[in-house]
């Protein structure tokens, strides 16, 4: 069920190169689902195991769509030609897991074959049309929304030729067994998908398109704030283009896509990526503290956060996160100077209602 959450991390790639199919994606929220039967969690783990894993799954993810989302949304002048549009949820059946979870999803979490609204992002225009987190999804403009196993598949096809024409999409949901209409203006957004990597390493990745935030950085994160550091400097390298210019998006991608698996293939999950280039890093700390500052989030704390990451995640360990990002000293140095001059121009950009 992750995070955009409506779509299958089989099924995503695809739809990417697009032409309309690829705004679909930022209709719904942020991150792609773990996948329905493409994820393979440890059939002997007991009943009551899966039940507790997955409820700690669901919970990670609603943490990372809330943040990843208030960032997507607040940052769409600074996201360049990666806008799209945003209604602003998330949704899951239980297909939306492997075998082993299905039934601990429908029995402790509700979910059945139709898609069941999981998260809702402040700000949103789903929010503020009044969606709420267990609406069953009913119709899209009058046509029913797809149920079952391919209801991921079948939404993102259904959803493709509205979006393109349209402002606001009105969709009738079930809530408390009374079928109630919505009308869910779009937003524009920033147009990544937002992904939790099942992995105890402490990293991120990013590969022009997607961001993926594993488990052991979202342990490691003290806060909300921290996470959105963590989330907006991955959206700088996509903004900026990092991947595609030091030619790390096919890496990256293979990384993205193994991680997002419940059970990743540990050779694929451990195996070095390529490191960034300094001055990129300096650049996407740049542009990831004003996206986090433009999404209301203190960044006076950045540089405090940065220095003990290095530290837990040392470049020792060829998938940490300081192995991929080694200019650490050069960034930390930079970080309190770039910190002040983007408070005083965000406070001049509030000030005349402008941009940067």
């Amino acid at each position: 069920m992750n995070r955009l959450s409506l779509f299958q991390s089989q099924i995503m790639p695809r739809f990417l190169a697009a032409g309309p199919l690829a705004a679909v994606l930022a209709v719904f929220l942020l991150t792609a689902c773990t996948g329905g039967q493409t994820v393979r969690p440890d059939e002997r783990w007991p009943h009551q195991q899966q039940t507790d894993r997955l409820g700690h799954i669901i919970a990670l993810e609603e943490r990372l769509n809330r943040v990843g989302g208030t960032l997507l949304m607040a940052n769409a002048s600074l996201c360049r030609n990666h806008v799209r549009h945003l209604l602003g949820f998330s949704a899951s059946n239980k297909y939306s897991y492997s075998l082993p979870m299905a039934s601990a999803a429908s029995r402790f979490h509700g979910f059945d074959e139709r898609l069941q609204v999981t998260n809702v992002i402040e700000g949103s225009g789903a929010r503020k049309a009044g969606l709420r987190k267990g609406d069953i999804l009913l119709t899209i403009e009058g046509r029913p929304v797809p149920s079952g196993p391919a209801a991921e598949r079948e939404i993102v096809k259904l959803l493709a030729p509205i979006i393109e024409k349209r402002t606001s999409i009105k969709m009738t949901v079930l809530r408390n067994d009374n079928a109630k209409a919505i009308q869910i203006p779009l937003v524009l957004a920033c147009g990544f998908r937002v992904e939790l990597g099942h992995t105890d390493n402490i990293s991120a990745f990013s590969d022009g398109q997607r961001i993926l935030v594993t488990r052991g950085m979202m342990h490691f994160v003290r806060n909300d704030t921290e996470l959105a550091f963590v989330i907006a400097k991955e959206m700088a390298h996509n903004v900026l283009n990092h991947a595609r210019t030091l030619h790390t998006t096919e890496g990256n991608r293979i990384i993205i896509d193994n991680l997002i698996q419940l059970t990743p293939n540990p050779a694929v999950a451990s195996a070095p990526a390529e490191p960034m280039t300094e001055q990129y890093d300096l650049d996407s700390d740049t542009l990831g503290l004003a996206m986090a500052l433009r999404a209301g989030f203190e960044i006076d704390p950045a540089t405090d956060f940065w220095k003990r990451l290095s530290r837990a995640s040392p470049a020792s360990n060829p998938a940490s996160y300081t192995a991929l990002h080694p200019n650490s000293q050069a960034r930390l140095e930079r970080m309190p100077n770039s910190i002040k001059r983007l408070k005083a121009a965000e406070r001049q950009r509030s000030n005349r209602s402008g941009g940067y």
